[in-house]
């Protein structure tokens, strides 16, 4: 994809090399091949651009967590509950490689606060009232079909005598 991209745009090699402070790009492969284990410019490029998108593959969990804690309902049924996303999943078998990425790339300043929450925090007065009248709603409508039972028992047993 990236070699059809750099068609595309006119990539020029010399001029990669040159940026590089090579004079050609033959020389600025086998710089980049002595240098890194046998590896071209190309393979090094890929390399990076390749855990550059599976940071932010892992990034934009944290942003789904943090659209879904918006909603007053999910952050009410959730509250407490560990974060199942791939940003906790890095958190706890990564923590190494996702600081690095952190500190190379960034993060919005938006997800920062949770970045480092493995759970979801516990529920706020918006979301505790949320809960509150979902129980309430519950109990209503279990009082409601107990009612109609015992009126359609009533019934029933009126019809039979």
């Amino acid at each position: 994809a990236v070699r059809e991209q750099r068609r595309e745009d006119g990539f020029d090699g010399c001029a990669w090399a040159l940026l590089h402070g090579f004079p050609n790009y033959a020389r600025f492969r086998r710089g980049c091949m002595l240098a890194h284990a046998g590896q071209t410019p190309r393979a090094l490029e890929e390399g990076v651009l390749s855990r550059y998108g599976k940071y932010f593959a892992v990034a934009s969990s944290l942003r789904y967590r943090h659209a879904e804690l918006q909603d007053v309902g999910k952050r009410a049924k959730r509250a407490g509950k560990p974060c199942a996303d791939s940003w906790a999943e890095a958190l706890r078998e990564r923590p190494e490689w996702l600081k690095e990425m952190r500190e190379r790339l960034g993060l919005s300043k938006e997800l920062e606060p949770m970045a480092e929450q493995l759970e979801f925090p516990p529920p706020d007065e918006q979301a505790a009232a949320y809960l509150r009248r979902v129980a309430e709603i519950a109990i209503e409508s279990k009082a409601r079909e107990e009612k109609e039972r015992a009126a359609g028992e009533l019934k029933k047993s009126e019809d039979a005598g």
